[in-house]
């Protein structure tokens, strides 16, 4: 049989009674036990067990229907996401397929966004028009050189 070690670390606390004035309490902070460790997962277990015994056991036939309900749906939101995607891009091609076109050099010190400032489209924000003018050009990021020719909306 292996002895057991208790040692119990205390520190004061302060509580107040209403009228702010600390009421000074000793209080546990934490307990190691040292020694055999076989009781603590003993009590644990016995706890453990009577919370277990409470809840009633789960039919595998549920956990399936549950799992499959669960899949059907994250499908569903992601079928609906991507959907929502490609309207969203559709309406914005349809509004972008009627005005014309014109050819810009870019000059020193320009960016993406001015060019788009300069060049608006009714109903549309700024950040659409910098996109259709990077997804026309085949751009992949904002990076513009000095006399490279941009086709942009015609304003």
């Amino acid at each position: 049989m292996q002895t057991k070690q208790i040692r119990t670390t205390h520190s004061m606390s302060y509580t107040t009674t209403g009228n702010l004035a600390l009421v000074p309490e000793e209080a546990p902070v934490f307990t190691v036990i040292e020694g055999g460790a076989s009781e603590r997962p003993v009590r644990r277990s016995a706890q453990y067990a009577t919370r277990r015994a409470e809840r009633p056991e789960v039919d595998a036939g549920v956990r399936v229907r549950c799992f499959i309900a669960f899949v059907l749906v994250l499908v569903t939101l992601i079928g609906a996401s991507l959907i929502t995607d490609v309207v969203i891009a559709q309406a914005c091609e349809r509004s972008f397929e009627s005005v014309g076109t014109e050819s810009v050099m870019v000059r020193e010190g320009d960016t993406l966004w001015q060019i788009a400032e300069a060049h608006p489209v009714e109903g549309r924000s700024v950040t659409d028009v910098v996109q259709w003018i990077q997804h026309t050009n085949g751009l992949n990021n904002a990076t513009l050189f000095v006399g490279q020719v941009l086709i942009v909306p015609m304003s």
